[in-house]
């Protein structure tokens, strides 16, 4: 699969890239109003009608298109691993903390293998 990428210069707006902006610049008096630049990766698959994917980011527009696309590309496959071991592990460890001994036999095993 082969995709096209375009970047693009954009001003975000919202109450946190407004906030941000405001304390950078001094606080609310001091602010000059102007909301700090950001890039915008777009990804548009050879075979696709519309743009499939959208990535913002705080590296400058003359960041290679190589090098933001390669970052984009790492940053989805961070997720997915992550993802895949929140999976692989069961989510409950994440929300609802057990002792050990409550713990399924071949749930406690498996965790011992992690080293956890």
């Amino acid at each position: 699969m082969t995709s096209r990428f375009a970047v693009q210069a954009v001003r975000p707006a919202g109450k946190q890239p407004l906030a941000t902006a405001r304390t950078a610049g001094g606080g609310r008096n001091q602010w000059n109003g102007v909301l700090p630049a950001s890039t915008v990766l777009v990804e548009w698959p050879a075979d696709q009608e519309s743009p499939t994917s959208y990535w913002i980011s705080n590296l400058s527009p003359e960041t290679p298109v190589a090098d933001l696309v390669w970052w984009a590309r790492m940053r989805r496959r961070i997720e997915h691993d992550y993802r895949e071991l929140k999976h692989g592990l069961g989510a409950r460890l994440d929300n609802a903390r057990q002792p050990a001994a409550k713990l399924r036999t071949d749930r406690r095993a498996e965790l011992d293998e992690l080293g956890m």
